[in-house]
């Protein structure tokens, strides 16, 4: 080769080594590069993780947090509603003890006597009922005989006007002469039942034998009469209403229960007679006494009534109340258990039983009955369970001694 060709072919040999070195740089670099920056975005991201998760943590526990304020804000919400509905209630009840105590207010000689303002014209009236009443006791008592309200009332209708006006000056001379009205010598008309194995022997010789009526017989309106109570009998039981005193006279209960027992009503609030006869049947024949009244404030009541007395008459409880007294039903505790016919309180009950529960003689198992009946707020009549009642309830409660 040529001196000058082979120049010429070294220099093109050049030229391509440079362009072949050119171009492979060209390749190389863009492929080089996103490789490296690759390995640098993982490293910075290894390097970034711990503070990402750190910063999500701070953002959980933030919104727990607060979630946390809204709850606590909720609840203190919530205890505040309570505090306030506890205090309407609280002075809700301080309005009903001002009532009462208005009440009393209105009673002198500790609380005995109702205040007569002349300037009042029904205050007048009510004087002068006072003044008449104790003029017709002075004379019965003179004579030493007795007469009823409603004698009374036909002697001067003009003056009484009412059996009612008259009734409650009845009750004002007993608070006065803190005696019970019988003792007045003025009669009320007995509306008590009784039956069963017992004799009442009258002052004057007459005898009330029970064993021989198939039925009940009306207790004798003066009461005091009865100078003897003959009876074999093991226990007494009284029941709240007639219906149910039927309903166990027709299902033969006499003779089922497997005891000698003395079947008594008083039909609703007792007077002073059926009071007066349970007493003297627990004192002087010595026998145990049983109630069974309706699942509801007013039932309870007037367990009270027979148990510790009338709230009206408290001055004469010694010899009309029967603290004895055992209550075997029906007990609100029960309601869901043994009834499938309650019905729920009414207003009228709850304030009934705000009414009781302001008492402060009441057993501790009456008051937890009273609570139990505010809660469920439901009531239920002996009338629910009188298809077991005969042959399975009453024996049962007896029996084992579940009473209150």
């Amino acid at each position: 080769m040529k001196p000058l060709a082979a120049f010429a072919f070294a220099l093109a040999l050049a030229l391509a080594l440079a362009l072949a070195l050119v171009l492979a740089v060209a390749v190389a670099v863009p492929v080089a590069l996103p490789a490296a920056a690759l390995r640098v975005a993982a490293g910075s991201m290894a390097k970034l993780q711990p503070q990402f998760y750190s910063y999500n943590a701070q953002i959980l526990k933030y919104l727990y947090e607060e979630q946390q304020q809204q709850q606590q804000q909720l609840q203190l919400q919530e205890k505040q509603q309570q505090e306030k509905r506890q205090q309407e209630k609280q002075q809700q009840q301080q309005q009903q003890q001002q009532q009462l105590q208005q009440k009393k207010d209105n009673y002198d000689i500790v609380g005995k006597c109702r205040k007569v303002v002349y300037s009042v014209e029904r205050s007048r009236h009510r004087f002068c009922l006072i003044v008449y009443l104790l003029a017709e006791i002075h004379q019965l008592h003179l004579t030493g005989g007795s007469c009823t309200i409603r004698g009374l009332y036909y002697r001067d209708t003009q003056v009484v006007r009412s059996q009612s006006y008259i009734d409650a000056a009845k009750m004002d001379v007993c608070r006065m002469l803190n005696t019970a009205p019988v003792n007045l010598g003025i009669l009320s008309a007995s509306k008590g039942l009784i039956t069963g194995d017992i004799k009442l022997v009258m002052s004057n010789g007459d005898v009330l034998d029970c064993n021989l009526y198939c039925g009940a017989i009306t207790l004798p309106t003066d009461f005091e009469n009865v100078e003897r109570i003959v009876t074999n009998a093991e226990m007494v039981l009284i029941v709240e209403k007639e219906s149910v005193f039927e309903s166990l006279l027709a299902c033969n209960a006499l003779s089922t229960f497997g005891l000698r027992f003395i079947l008594l009503t008083g039909k609703g609030y007792p007077d002073c007679t059926t009071r007066r006869i349970v007493y003297r049947l627990t004192v002087e024949c010595n026998l145990p006494a049983y109630i069974l009244v309706d699942a509801d404030p007013f039932g309870i009541e007037i367990m009270l009534v027979y148990q510790l007395g009338s709230q009206a008459m408290s001055f004469s409880a010694q010899s009309l109340a029967t603290p004895t007294l055992r209550w075997i039903g029906l007990h609100p505790s029960e309601i869901d258990s043994i009834s499938k016919r309650s019905v729920p309180l009414t207003q009228h009950d709850n304030k009934k039983i705000v009414d009781i529960l302001s008492r402060s003689n009441l057993s501790l198992g009456v008051r937890q009955e009273l609570r139990t009946l505010q809660q469920v707020q439901l009531k239920a009549e002996i009338e629910s369970v009188i298809d077991f009642l005969s042959p399975y309830y009453i024996p049962t409660k007896i029996n084992r001694n579940l009473f209150i």
